[in-house]
């Protein structure tokens, strides 16, 4: 045996055993362990090689708040995360453009947010779910949307709520790693958020109120919350 184990082909087995040992471990607590743990992983080097994006854009957010054009670099909203429970999200200030949801990445190594996951929605638009809906958040919500693999530009809000609770329900490693590489694939491409459909245009209130579902009054008591 330990003639074989020496041999090329034995170390390949081996090898390859310990790594499938290794996958079986990481596919059976993906779901309560390694998806927490691949996600403060994963911001860390992520934070860690953006550093001088940080150090640009806050010296960038100085100035501008020195200007007086923004009140404060990072702003931050409540919204609805994992089992129900109220998180605070950041970003940076609306002027900093497409740089703005960088600041997720403090917020999934914090354990708020998830790199893959449902659409955080804030308070004011968790107020008009149904039981039922509140199903999606079984799992933390994320910055990569399951819709990526196959929404489309006709996505409308109850599409997507049908979605995200087939994700909170079943997720797992292979998943996941089939929804990163899918989006990572349409990011080349250019593609963008085109999977989001019509829920890139308006909250879910707007949406409502839009289609007659609430009242004004319903929509402008969110607003406070």
């Amino acid at each position: 045996m330990e003639a074989f184990l020496s041999t090329p082909l034995g170390v390949a087995l081996f090898v390859a055993f310990d790594a499938l040992a290794v996958l079986a471990v990481i596919c059976i607590t993906y779901r309560w362990l390694f998806k927490r743990v691949f996600d403060w992983l994963f911001s860390t080097i992520a934070i860690l090689l953006l550093a001088p994006v940080w150090a640009v854009l806050f010296v960038r957010g100085a100035i501008a708040k020195k200007r007086g054009e923004i009140e404060t670099v990072l702003v931050s909203e409540e919204y609805i995360g994992k089992k129900g429970k109220t998180v605070r999200l950041h970003e940076f200030n609306r002027a900093f453009f497409r740089w703005n949801l960088l600041a997720r990445l403090f917020d999934i190594f914090l354990g708020r947010l998830s790199f893959i996951g449902c659409k955080a929605l804030p308070l004011r638009d968790c107020t008009f779910l149904s039981d039922s809906e509140y199903e999606r958040h079984l799992a933390k919500p994320g910055l990569i949307n399951p819709l990526v693999t196959c929404g489309s530009e006709e996505t409308d809000y109850e599409e997507m709520w049908e979605r995200d609770k087939k994700y909170a329900l079943s997720f797992g490693f292979f998943k996941d790693f089939g929804i990163f590489w899918v989006w990572l694939l349409k990011q080349i491409r250019g593609e963008g958020n085109a999977h989001l459909g019509k829920t890139r245009e308006k909250s879910y209130a707007q949406y409502l109120l839009d289609d007659e579902r609430i009242t004004q009054a319903d929509y402008d008591e969110a607003q406070t919350l």
